[in-house]
């Protein structure tokens, strides 16, 4: 894919020995032998018509596909719970994907501005100092921004289990508060591990201070990898969690408990993002840090998107039942209308909730009116109740249950001579 026209100057030929000269005393600090750049390549990079590569159309791309799905996603959760939910509107659960959503946004405009406007995708070898101080400081912003984001859609995930499964599974309630409290103390514990790696802690967005021999500062590899594997291992704990306590209730069909897991698969995706990214930072960590930090960014990104459209599925089942429901009852209308049209001829005089039954002699030809009204009260239902409802027949009875019929008489109109 080409470049987009880039927002960031190109450095200058001192700009680069500068970072040359800083890099290399970087290198031969942590062990290394050096840069090592052949002198062709240096050649190339110090031409006029060098151009640096970047990562600007891709993340754009990515912003715009993450972007559409978590206000598709959260618009119609918020949409089916005040248009066919409980009534009493939106839950805590709710509001804690509306804040989780929010955050995954900010995490998402950081990165946007990051590499249109920083310097994320380039290499580092084609920014300033300065750029390249302030991608250090927009690592900074860029894990504290998704590690609330992260554990906010936790939390969320975590509060829907419990108003959903502790009518039913009591001993769910201890787990969810425990692995909640877990979460919560685990956000804030990452962020200190992440940010004190270097010793003056300025040493870790200055790389004029990272130089010097009096700085202490360990490459962050060893805590970012615990930290991914422990957020890792969560986001498996909180996807199989539903599924043991589904497949405990006795009084669920074998066909009801597959439909529920398939609802909480969605889970599954953002499992296997967070393993994808425990793969992708070794680019990140070992390789280029600006240029390795899309995949990890990519992975997170399919991580957060993920879990919010699966947190938000369960609520959006009040919505489906009654567009399912809607659409059935308009084939069934247009099926029994095209029959009714070869047999009979009916009149329908629209009146009151009174049945009339008037008959007019002619000539021999009786003719039956018959006038009908019927009407439907819905009653309001929650995904709780869908979820847990048990059988296929407990689904026919609440089906009749969600809804209040006065029929007027349904006479079919007679022609007699």
């Amino acid at each position: 894919m080409g470049n987009f026209p880039s927002h960031i100057p190109k450095p200058t030929a001192e700009q680069r020995d500068e970072m040359f000269a800083l890099m290399d005393k970087l290198a031969k600090k942590n062990g290394y032998p050096g840069l090592g750049f052949p002198e062709e390549f240096l050649a190339v990079l110090y031409s006029d018509d060098y151009v640096p590569p970047n990562m600007d159309k891709e993340v754009v791309i990515l912003t715009v596909v993450v972007m559409f799905f978590l206000v598709a996603s959260i618009s119609l959760r918020f949409y089916s719970r005040y248009r066919y939910g409980a009534k009493g509107g939106p839950m805590m659960d709710d509001w804690l994907v509306l804040i989780s959503t929010l955050f995954c946004i900010a995490y998402a405009i950081v990165n946007l501005y990051a590499f249109l406007w920083a310097g994320f995708g380039r290499f580092s070898y084609d920014l300033t100092l300065d750029q390249f101080n302030h991608c250090l400081k927009l690592f900074i912003v860029n894990f504290t921004t998704f590690a609330i984001a992260n554990t906010a859609v936790k939390v969320s995930v975590l509060v829907l289990y419990r108003r959903i499964f502790d009518s039913v599974q009591t001993d769910m309630r201890r787990v969810v508060y425990g692995l909640i409290a877990f979460v919560l103390v685990f956000c804030p514990v990452s962020l200190l591990a992440q940010i004190s790696s270097c010793k003056p802690l300025i040493a870790f967005w200055h790389l004029e201070v990272q130089v010097d021999p009096a700085t202490k500062c360990n490459t962050g590899a060893v805590a970012s990898y615990v930290i991914g594997a422990i957020r890792t291992l969560l986001d498996v704990i909180i996807f199989a969690l539903p599924l043991k306590h589904i497949w405990d209730i006795k009084y669920f069909t074998r066909r009801k408990k597959i439909a529920i897991t398939v609802i909480f698969m969605l889970g599954l995706v953002a499992c296997i993002a967070s393993i994808l990214k425990l793969v992708f930072y070794r680019d990140f960590l070992v390789g280029d840090v600006t240029r390795g930090i899309f995949k990890a960014v990519v992975a997170e990104a399919l991580e957060y998107t993920s879990a919010i459209v699966a947190a938000c599925v369960p609520a959006l089942l009040p919505m489906i039942k009654s567009m399912y429901r809607n659409t059935s009852s308009a084939v069934r209308q247009i099926t029994s209308g095209g029959k009714s049209q070869n047999q009979s001829t009916t009149t329908h005089v629209a009146a009151g909730p009174v049945n009339h039954n008037e008959s007019i002699k002619m000539k021999g030809i009786k003719i039956s009116h018959a006038v009908s009204q019927t009407v439907e009260i819905h009653r309001e239902e929650d995904d709780t109740q869908l979820i847990l409802r048990g059988t296929e027949e407990g689904d026919e009875r609440d089906d009749k249950d969600s809804k209040t019929s006065y029929t007027a008489s349904a006479n079919r109109s007679q022609t007699s001579v």
